[in-house]
């Protein structure tokens, strides 16, 4: 890890391609992302791919209404390079690809029979039936998840790790992910050849259940120099992480685990403003301290009510800073900015807004490109 001058800060310029071409400045920020960063065609396992696998083998077979077998060849058509659904009434090329586009998404949307059947069901409402469906206990549950997620994130590994990595590490940003998987930790290999870094974990077995922060940072520190984490690179898996079973309790899945965690963050932030933030707060060394501080780049995260914790805390941070604003007209508020790629809802949208978190839409492709609009200067 390079050695950090004293009194340099890094200061991260973000272009936005906007109607305003807007430049946002961020100082020291830290990157919270999602299972965005995994998306490789159909290999990544998402939140619906792995309750479907957690539930016993076609468990929704005598649901499904016999259109799938058409459905998909109906996919296939419509995917076909040479298709053209309509010829004339002045309807382009372009218009037809917009017009496959939608239909495909529709036929999908069909064809899902585990969203049909979960339909009125947050993702860790259905991972709680799972547990009554399987008849098992939560350890149970979470040590299948963990095996899933071992088993699957190979598939997962993709050059958009190394952008981030790359970027991070260069500059001391920490990295915050509700993955489960190793794939952010598997690729560092391809970031650090040849380099004599070595990476340590900091488990917080006291407090594994509800908090642990699987945090893995490369050593060694200078020992003179107080380690604070909103500086440092490092990847805090915040929802737990699939490791050897010591890590399988920090997994985070149900909503009794959601809720254990908002009540456990509940409790450090009343810490953290008893002690002003100093290193007297239990909590110092932790995330919390990076979320509830730092600048945020959030991509690759869906950000949906299922993640309640993250929105609760998004509330909290914005209570906070807002309070030291109104004492002190000079103080600068930590930036949020969210990068989403599919349509947000109109709700979830004047939810942000109102929070002061600037939403910024970009096509997948170009979410974790980030040397195309993110410029890294240092100053001292």
């Amino acid at each position: 890890m390079r050695n950090r001058k004293e009194g340099s800060e890094v200061i991260l310029l973000i272009y936005i391609k906007t109607d305003s071409n807007e430049k946002l400045t961020l100082k020291i920020p830290a990157f919270l992302i999602g299972n965005g960063i995994n998306y490789n065609t159909n290999e990544s396992l998402s939140w619906t791919q792995l309750l479907v696998k957690l539930l016993p083998k076609n468990y929704f077979e005598n649901n499904d209404d016999g259109l799938s077998p058409l459905i998909k060849k109906v996919i296939e058509k419509l995917q076909a390079s040479d298709t053209k659904l309509f010829n004339e009434g002045g309807v382009s090329t372009e218009d037809n690809k917009k017009i496959q586009k939608f239909i495909i998404e529709l036929l999908r949307k069909h064809e899902d029979i585990f969203q049909r059947n979960m339909d009125g069901l947050s993702y860790p409402e259905i991972a709680e039936l799972t547990l009554r469906i399987n008849e098992c206990s939560i350890s149970v549950l979470k040590e299948n998840v963990a095996n899933l997620t071992i088993s699957e994130q190979e598939n997962f590994l993709n050059m958009k790790h190394t952008y981030l990595l790359k970027l991070a590490s260069e500059n001391n940003i920490p990295i915050l992910t509700t993955n489960y998987d190793q794939s952010l930790i598997n690729t560092r290999d391809l970031v650090f050849k040849n380099k004599n870094i070595h990476w340590i974990k900091n488990n917080r077995k006291e407090d594994k259940i509800y908090l642990t922060n699987a945090y893995l940072r490369p050593t060694p520190l200078k020992k003179s120099r107080a380690l604070d984490v909103s500086k440092e690179f490092a990847i805090w898996y915040i929802h737990g992480i699939a490791a050897p079973k010591s890590y399988i309790n920090s997994i985070k899945i149900t909503n009794k685990d959601y809720a254990n965690t908002i009540s456990r963050l509940k409790n450090s932030l009343i810490d953290m403003k008893k002690n002003k933030g100093a290193d007297t707060w239990k909590d110092y060394y932790s995330w919390i301290k990076i979320l509830m501080n730092n600048d945020l780049i959030i991509a690759g995260l869906g950000l949906e009510t299922s993640e309640m914790d993250l929105r609760w805390i998004l509330v909290e941070r914005y209570i906070y800073h807002l309070h030291l604003k109104q004492k002190d007209d000079n103080y600068k508020t930590p930036q949020t900015i969210y990068i989403y790629t599919k349509d947000l809802p109109n709700g979830t949208k004047i939810f942000f807004q109102k929070l002061g978190i600037k939403i910024i839409k970009k096509e997948y492709s170009e979410v974790f490109n980030f040397n195309q609009y993110i410029k890294v200067s240092k100053t001292s």
